[in-house]
């Protein structure tokens, strides 16, 4: 059960009130045909679950995890379609964001080489893990030594980047669901709460964080430029561009994109039909329509780069 315990300022509501508020926001919640307002009526419903956390955010993690309100809010949906149970869901959504904070925290500690986030990371997984036991206990850990091997994998393939290697289609594809496989680790949380879910779900939420990823290598490609980083796109320019050129002064982000295209799009074509082709039971089936929804931005968001 989750401690609220009501603020001193008379304008804050109960957390019976927030309750109340979340179950009429969910209730009331559908897809809009565009994808323009998505992110707004998100944010609204994230909004009430903040003011329902058992702890207080730390400042510091908050701002590291802020910009996930996409994925934390479908992310408790799933939960609750799949529970019918306001409790049960929120209990779970907090080891579903606690295991976001530790990703987040270990990526800083690999960036950047911070003893602190490793330390503040380790405490936050030993939390966890005191919530779960069994093969979901097991499979954590087990994931876990996956995303470390991830980790390790994207720094040799950064350097391979920086050394002019082409890559093919196939790792680079390879590469985004490796990026996105942190979701194998929120499956295991779903798993535990919900009766209905399935591996079907689990992967259709592993290809919908991986379009995600793709939406986020554009939105981030002139910063990633700018830090010599890896992004799907400048993977995908193969040997039509050097690399001398893309992280020079001479760097032209719309020719990039333009030359990433043949490969990008066609790893999209794959992850849309693979959606497509899976079967999930009824109350997941607003995951679906997300993965239109998504590929629908991401193909918007390249034309509007490259016009």
């Amino acid at each position: 059960m989750h401690k609220y315990v009501r603020h001193p300022d008379k304008d804050i509501p109960t957390r019976k009130e927030l309750v109340r508020k979340l179950k009429n926001q969910i209730s009331h919640f559908t897809l809009p045909t565009q994808g323009g307002n998505l992110l707004e009526k998100l944010t609204e419903i994230d909004q009430t679950l903040e003011l329902l956390e058992i702890e207080e955010e730390d400042p510091a993690i908050y701002a590291m995890v802020g910009g996930y309100v996409k994925e934390f809010v479908t992310y408790f949906l799933i939960l609750y379609s799949g529970t019918k149970d306001i409790e049960k869901s929120l209990e779970a959504y907090s080891s579903v964001k606690d295991l976001t904070k530790y990703i987040v925290l270990l990526d800083k500690h690999y960036d950047e080489k911070t003893y602190d986030h490793k330390v503040r990371a380790d405490q936050i997984f030993n939390k966890i893990l005191k919530r779960v036991k069994g093969y979901e206990q097991q499979g954590l850990l087990h994931n876990m030594s996956t995303l470390w091997a991830t980790a390790t994998y994207e720094i040799r393939l950064r350097q391979r980047m920086l050394k002019e290697e082409v890559f093919d289609k196939k790792e680079i594809r390879y590469h985004i669901l490796a990026k996105s496989s942190d979701t194998v680790l929120y499956s295991l949380i779903f798993d535990k709460y919900i009766e209905s879910f399935n591996p079907n779900v689990m992967h259709l939420i592993h290809y919908n964080q991986a379009i995600l990823d793709i939406q986020d290598d554009l939105n981030d490609l002139d910063e990633d430029i700018i830090r010599c980083d890896l992004n799907a796109f400048i993977m995908s320019v193969r040997d039509e561009i050097p690399i001398s050129d893309i992280f020079g002064a001479r760097s032209d982000t719309k020719l990039i994109i333009k030359k990433s295209l043949p490969v990008i799009e066609s790893i999209i074509d794959d992850l849309e039909t693979c959606v497509r082709g899976i079967d999930v039971p009824k109350e997941f089936a607003f995951l679906k329509k997300l993965s239109s929804m998504y590929i629908k931005t991401l193909s918007d968001s390249i034309q509007e780069r490259i016009l």
